[in-house]
């Protein structure tokens, strides 16, 4: 799982707020402008990163 923006290209902090898309990519959530149908789980990147990483590598 990657550590940055897939939109904007910046590393994400631990508490910024980001989404998880069906396709397992992360972004910032004020940078996602895709379907919202597609969002699987949304939150602070420290979080979802600890969730999802070993579970998508």
């Amino acid at each position: 799982m990657e550590k940055f923006c897939s939109v904007c290209k910046a590393d994400f902090k631990d508490d910024e707020q980001v989404v998880l898309d069906i396709m397992d990519t992360l972004t910032h959530e004020k940078c996602y402008n895709d379907n919202a149908g597609f969002i699987v789980t949304s939150g602070e990147f420290k979080e979802i990163y600890e969730s999802y990483a070993a579970l998508l590598d």
